[in-house]
């Protein structure tokens, strides 16, 4: 990336065909982007139920792409409060025009720089 390049524009420039681009990639396994998240997302409701811990009342959602997981996020911990934020300003954008409520919302991740590559 260019000193001058925004630090969000290498993952707005895959937010239009991100959706296609993921669904070819999961064709090998026959399953679903869904499938995957929620399984990852029950092993989460396990740990949390296993360590006694009280509800969570916020979540944020780093790296939340397009929303699907903040979403599964919200209907897994009912009473939290959802945050989405991602470097993509393009990204977060289709989920808050979308599914934005009084416990959902999606933010582009102000800032972002990406760290610098090591020696």
């Amino acid at each position: 990336m260019s000193g001058d390049e925004a630090p969000h524009k290498p993952f707005d420039t895959r937010a239009p065909d991100y959706q296609e681009q993921l669904s070819r990639g999961l064709e090998l396994s026959g399953e679903s982007k869904e499938y995957f998240a929620r399984a990852r997302l029950a092993h989460l409701r396990g740990f949390w139920a296993e360590t006694g811990r009280p509800e969570p009342r916020t979540i944020i959602d780093y790296g939340c792409g397009v929303g699907d997981v903040t979403v599964l996020l919200a209907e897994l911990f009912p009473r939290a409060r959802v945050l989405g934020v991602d470097p993509s300003k393009a990204f977060v954008e289709q989920p808050r025009s979308a599914l934005r409520s009084d416990r959902l919302d999606f933010l582009p991740l102000e800032g972002y720089a990406p760290l610098a590559a090591g020696p």
